[in-house]
């Protein structure tokens, strides 16, 4: 028996074909993804790889922080001090009390010529710098004799150490021991015009006013009596004492001079005075003073 023949039309016939190519492909596809499984991907040549600056999805895509050079601290500003306030004066402020240190003595100025200076200032009315001119000398030679030694030392004429001396202890207001030694002086060298002219213009042996006293009599009049002191080692007489009646502001209300009892003053000796002012009103009287104007000596030319 003969095998059948089946016709088969066109249109199925080309179905029939592209099932067939569809099937290889699908084949094709299946063995070329499991080929694909064992290999290692493949990466692109260095030239091939392209980096791009900056991407135009950078701002949109959050990623990790670029890292930023670090800022350098800026450098700490001098600071301006900050402004003292001085206190503000008060209604009522403490006074203020300054005292002046004694003076050094000064190395390399020999002691006479300091001496010298401190005389010379007295004489221009300047006492308050030759007293401290004359303590500093007395700090650094604490005596009479160290004084005197000093002098020679600077200088061999005895006469000017020791008169140079006595005049550095007048100038620091040491009274009673210049007095003494002035006294010693005078004797020692009664005839000497360089020892007896010195004592009488530094003023040393004049009769001085020791006290003096106010009182009122009657309720009327101002009456002022006071004592004299001769130091000198020679007689003084008619010693003229001149008083004054001083009011609230130290004006002078009325002035009188009157001489001293007894009229001859031994050496050593005391004497009295009194003054009576009958035309004041004691009520305005606050304070008097008396002030010897003149007297004669036994030497000549020392009244």
């Amino acid at each position: 028996m003969s095998p059948r023949r089946v016709r088969i039309s066109v249109p199925r016939r080309a179905a029939v074909h592209a099932g067939w190519i569809l099937v290889v492909l699908a084949a094709a596809g299946i063995g070329w993804g499991v080929g694909q499984l064992g290999r290692e991907p493949a990466v692109p040549p260095p030239s091939a790889v392209v980096v791009l600056e900056r991407s135009p999805v950078a701002e949109e895509l959050p990623g990790p922080a670029e890292e930023t050079p670090p800022v350098p601290a800026p450098e700490p500003r001098p600071q301006p001090r900050p402004a003292v306030r001085k206190p503000e004066p008060t209604s009522d402020p403490a006074p203020v009390v300054v005292v002046e240190p004694e003076p050094a003595p000064e190395p390399g100025t020999p002691a006479l010529v300091r001496a010298l200076r401190a005389s010379k200032l007295a004489e221009d009315g300047d006492d308050g710098a030759a007293k401290l001119e004359a303590a500093a000398l007395l700090s650094a030679h604490p005596s009479y004799s160290k004084l005197v030694d000093a002098f020679l030392h600077d200088d061999p004429d005895k006469v000017l150490a020791w008169l140079t001396a006595l005049r550095v202890l007048q100038l620091a207001g040491h009274e009673t021991i210049c007095r003494d030694v002035a006294r010693e002086l005078k004797l020692s060298y009664a005839g000497t015009e360089r020892v007896v002219e010195s004592i009488r213009e530094w003023r040393i042996l004049h009769p001085r006013i020791v006290s003096v006293e106010s009182s009122i009599a009657e309720d009327r009049y101002v009456v002022v009596t006071g004592t004299i002191e001769n130091p000198d080692v020679t007689d003084i007489r008619r010693i003229r004492v001149r008083v004054e009646a001083l009011d609230a502001a130290g004006n002078a209300l009325d002035t009188t001079t009157v001489r001293v009892r007894p009229r001859l003053l031994p050496p050593g000796a005391s004497a009295t005075f009194q003054a009576t002012f009958k035309r004041l009103d004691p009520t305005t009287v606050l304070r008097t003073r008396a002030t010897i104007v003149e007297w004669e000596s036994e030497a000549p030319g020392e009244g």
